[in-house]
């Protein structure tokens, strides 16, 4: 058996300062399948600015491939950062491969650095290499299928030609192809979708809402609503001026997308700027509180609008209270932007990381 090639210097490098560094204080990065990603700047380093990142990793272990035969498109991966250039960043998958990582595929006004760990996705599945993407919204971009299509070109209840762009835990972004040949991006949320989904899969999609003001395109799998739809939001109904907890999706310049957690089922509903009443803007995957202002039955669309949120725990020193009453199970309520107190460890992999 060939044995395993040593670590680049500089990767080992980047790890050295967090030999024996005792408790770190880290910032919140993002989350994932893996866990919390934690930026680090070790507590003797230089001043200039450059960070290390590190995983908290979640109880459940992720399967790791072995080979670049096992990958599909829009497969979820970690890998850490050996090497970056303005063009390129390579990426250590540990798994005896490595992926190239262009600045195209990355988070607008990202940056990397040797020894980061990151959170990627299979863009590309080549002869010779494997494309990674930092932002899963640039897995397949739309961008890339050809022109860009006015949204003045598609109609209601007409089916076009779709490909899946990507998947999300509220449905499916897929590019529908106009009949000028141009594409647009609209969203098939998860009560439209009939059958099992995969990255890139081409079929025909209906159109059922082309909103110009919001500049957004809803989609439909199905021929026909269903009845158990029409019974869902018909129960909805009964719930107006109710209050529930939600889940912020996506945020667009208008207003958010907002998952209402009802006891029984999920629905999507659409949160507008003007009932909002945080005195911050909304971001990704934030917790918050809502109300059911009206439900539109021939669109399956609901209208929210924004409680005020007491003063509590989103106050409170996030590092004393994951420490003092949470223990491991506090990773799952981390969010971006959160200050964490942890203890780093190196592996082969980059730093390991746990709370104190």
């Amino acid at each position: 058996m060939q044995a395993e090639a040593p670590r680049p210097r500089n990767v080992a490098a980047a790890m050295e300062p967090f030999k024996n560094s005792g408790e770190l204080r880290g910032r919140v990065l993002s989350r994932g399948k893996f866990g919390v990603f934690v930026a680090l700047r070790p507590p003797d380093g230089p001043l200039d600015g450059s960070e290390t990142v590190g995983l908290l990793h979640k109880k459940a272990s992720i399967p790791r491939p072995e080979s670049v035969d096992q990958l599909k498109l829009g497969q979820e991966l970690e890998g850490v950062v050996v090497r970056t250039t303005p063009e390129m960043t390579l990426i250590d998958l540990g798994f005896k491969s490595r992926g190239l990582l262009p600045p195209a595929k990355m988070m607008a006004k990202s940056e990397v650095h040797v020894g980061d760990r990151l959170q990627v996705w299979v863009s590309e599945l080549r002869n010779t290499s494997l494309i990674l993407a930092s932002d899963p919204k640039k897995v397949l971009s739309v961008k890339s299928l050809g022109p860009a299509a006015s949204l003045k070109d598609y109609e209601i209840n007409t089916w076009y030609p779709g490909v899946v762009l990507r998947l999300s835990p509220f449905g499916a972004f897929v590019a529908i192809r106009s009949t000028s040949g141009k594409w647009a991006e609209g969203l098939v949320k998860t009560n439209q979708i009939q059958g099992n989904l995969e990255l890139g899969a081409e079929f025909r999609i209906r159109v059922l809402d082309v909103d110009l003001a919001r500049r957004r395109i809803d989609l439909s799998m199905r021929s026909s609503e269903s009845s158990t739809i029409s019974a869902r939001f018909a129960t909805l109904q009964k719930l107006k001026n109710e209050i529930f907890p939600a889940r912020v999706i996506s945020v667009e310049e208008t207003g958010a997308e907002v998952e209402l957690r009802h006891p029984q089922t999920s629905v999507l509903g659409w949160l507008s700027n003007e009932l909002q009443k945080g005195s911050k803007p909304l971001k990704p995957g934030e917790e918050i509180e809502v109300l059911i202002v009206d439900i539109d039955m021939e669109k399956y669309t609901v209208s929210l609008s924004e409680t005020q949120v007491p003063k509590g725990i989103r106050d409170q020193d996030f590092a004393s209270l994951l420490a003092d009453e949470l223990g491991e199970d506090a990773i799952d309520m981390l969010r971006e932007g959160d200050e964490v107190q942890v203890v780093a460890n190196i592996s082969q992999r980059g730093l390991d990381l746990s709370l104190v």
